[in-house]
């Protein structure tokens, strides 16, 4: 939850349309687990492929460019220009997922 919650607060400055992150809580006497509230977003959850095949032909379209269009944004962003520096292991990716 916390890493959910720092990059989706990190990226949306950046352009991405991320839903507006509100609270984080890791005190687990709460909820029972850590969370964190996010504005709701309006539209469609895609989770298999049958939700897929109930999208109009326009729709599947828009839904396949926007994913482009946002994946492009993401890919422009540097990491330490939002804050998220020392997510994740890029030093030596491309040879991690080679050896994979």
């Amino acid at each position: 939850m916390a890493r959910e919650y720092r990059v989706m607060s990190a990226l949306a400055p950046a352009g991405l349309r991320v839903p507006r992150t509100t609270l984080f809580e890791d005190d687990t006497s709460v909820l029972g687990a850590p969370f964190f509230v996010m504005e709701f977003v309006e539209g469609p959850v895609i989770c298999s492929d049958a939700d897929a095949r109930k999208l109009s032909a326009g729709d599947a379209a828009r839904a396949a460019d926007d994913v482009v269009d946002q994946l492009a944004v993401l890919h422009a962003v540097a990491p330490g220009a939002v804050g998220l520096e020392r997510l994740g292991q890029p030093d030596g990716f491309l040879r991690r997922q080679l050896d994979r």
